[in-house]
């Protein structure tokens, strides 16, 4: 009995053994697969993968296909550094590759299910066509002394089917209030409205012309008296994409009271001082410029924000005149108002404004010089008729160079009579 039962063990653990073998043996397999659809004129990529190729050091095999159908783009390596890879895609309607573990311990060996790379067609069959890839002659090689496996072959097949529709245009485009300008068109992407004040929010109608696209749409809240843009985003089935926008005016609110401040808070010069200072009430200033000032920079800042303004006849000044400019202050309500500044810029050479005719401005005297000192005329031994009327002359002559100088006629005629008595006290 206790034979019996030993070999009985014996047989059990034998056959164990042996599904176990099989089993790993079985586990080592490839595959060839793909997450897209194969769709005329389009790409398509397939993974080769390894299941069971555990502790393996190296891969090789082939990959075959219809050059008529498919056309090579490229391949890309999935395993990762120590691990390099041989490509030959010489031969038309094959590809031989050869990767390895270029580490010389080998410590990054193939796991159990390892990607080992992608290869990328483009479609070039007609609809309706069956393509196959084909991975053949994969064999993987281990550390001695085990010997090389091979892990078989794998196929993808797949009929080619129609492109993804590339049409992201809207059929149809309407709002439930106000109309869109211009009329709609498939192939125009802008419109304009305008909706009362008791609209808050765009009600939109639309209808993709591809039963298959997507629409997406951005429809934010109106604001009274302002523009709000609204986007309607078609995706094609290709991922094609196309974005109409309405920009919607929504009306003021009817009773809206507007603001009627046109009063400015302040000027501000690149040059130049505001006579009298600056004040909201006074609309007229003087402002004195030297010749050199050929033009005044002028910004005005209004009370109300809902005010705006502008400057009228701000060019080049004159030189030697006076410039009158206007600031014009709107507001809201539309009523304006108006600010001057005379701009006074002075002549060439003087440095300062020229002043008016009829109110002439003093000019700088010259330096006061020593009057002559009158002698008795009697010791002179002169006649004194002559002495006086020498006198005079000169003093006429020189009266007309001092009222080129600048002196006032008025100081002038003055100064001529104070002369006068002297020379007459002198002839007594």
């Amino acid at each position: 009995m206790r034979r019996f039962t030993a070999i009985i063990t014996a047989l059990v653990t034998l056959s164990v053994s042996v599904m176990l073998s099989l089993q790993g043996v079985s586990a080592l397999s490839v595959s060839l697969t793909s997450d897209e659809a194969v769709r005329a004129g389009e790409m398509v990529t397939v993974t080769l993968s390894l299941n069971g190729a555990t502790d393996a050091i190296g891969v090789e095999g082939r990959i075959s296909y219809n050059p008529t159908h498919l056309s090579y783009e490229n391949t890309r390596q999935l395993l990762i550094s120590p691990w390099i890879m041989e490509l030959d895609d010489t031969e038309s309607g094959t590809i031989t590759f050869k990767a390895y573990s270029n580490d010389e311990y080998h410590q990054r060996p193939l796991t159990a299910a390892a990607q080992i790379l992608t290869v990328s067609f483009m479609v070039r069959a007609p609809i309706g066509t069956g393509i196959r890839i084909n991975a053949q002659d994969i064999v993987l090689s281990y550390n001695s002394p085990r010997e090389p496996s091979s892990a078989g072959a794998a196929a993808f097949t797949a009929a080619v089917t129609s492109a993804l529709s590339d049409n992201a245009n809207l059929q149809s485009l309407e709002l439930a209030v106000g109309q869109l300008s211009p009329a709609f068109s498939p192939y125009a992407v802008s419109y304009n409205t305008t909706v009362p004040f008791d609209v808050e929010q765009l009600e939109i109608h639309c209808i993709a012309e591809d039963p298959d696209a997507q629409i997406a749409i951005d429809n934010p809240m109106l604001i009274a008296n302002g523009v709000v843009i609204a986007k309607i985003t078609v995706t094609a089935p290709s991922g094609v994409r196309r974005t109409y926008t309405i920009a919607a005016w929504r009306e003021r609110d009817p009773n809206y009271v507007y603001d009627e401040n046109n009063r400015l808070a302040d000027i501000i010069l690149d040059g130049g001082i505001l006579s009298p200072r600056f004040n909201p009430d006074i609309d007229e200033y003087v402002v004195w410029l030297p010749f050199e000032h050929e033009m005044v920079d002028i910004t005005a800042v209004t009370e109300s924000e809902l005010a705006g303004w502008r400057v009228s006849g701000n060019g080049r000044l004159i030189e030697g005149a006076v410039t009158p400019i206007q600031i014009i202050v709107k507001a809201e309500s539309g009523d304006e108002r108006s600010y001057t500044i005379y701009m006074n810029r002075a002549a060439r050479g003087t440095g300062k404004p020229i002043p008016q005719e009829d109110e002439p401005e003093p000019a700088d005297e010259p330096e006061d010089e020593d009057e002559p000192e009158i002698l008795p005329i009697k010791s002179r031994g002169v006649p004194g008729v002559v002495l006086a009327l020498t006198l005079i002359l000169s003093l006429a002559g020189g009266g007309t160079v001092g009222f080129f100088y600048g002196m006032r006629r008025s100081e002038w005629n003055k100064k001529m009579s104070e002369l006068t008595q002297r020379v007459k006290a002198l002839l007594k």
